[in-house]
This record gives C-alpha cells, structure tokens and sequence, in this order.
C-alpha cells in the first residue's frame, strides 16, 4: 500500500489509523513489548481517500 501511494509505512499508519471502516487487527503493547499495528483498509476506503486527494490537489493549483 505504501508502494503505491509513494509514502512511507509510517505515513500509512497515521492517515488511515482513524479513518471509518479501518479495521486495526495489530497486537496490544505489553509491558517490554511494542505494539504492532495490521490495518485492514477496504477497498472503498481507499477509493474514496484517492478521490478526495486528488480533488484537494487539484483546488491549489
């Protein structure tokens, strides 16, 4: 995913972390462990953050 909207993994996390419809199926941080984030981001998720990108692209130009 991060491929292909050319932005890191980090980058993945913090923008579709708190969007609708994404499902975080990472572990819980434990007491000497990091917490692992897996989102499972739908497709129509996807569709509608490209869609929404590319209209804000477009207003500033």
């Amino acid at each position: 995913m991060a491929t292909i909207l050319a932005v890191s993994d980090d980058t993945i996390l913090k923008q579709f972390g708190a969007l609708d419809g994404v499902i975080d199926i990472g572990t819980p941080a434990g007491m000497h462990r990091r917490r692992k984030r897996v989102l499972r981001i739908p497709r129509r998720t996807l569709e509608r953050y490209i869609a929404d990108r590319q209209v804000k692209g477009r207003r500033r130009a």
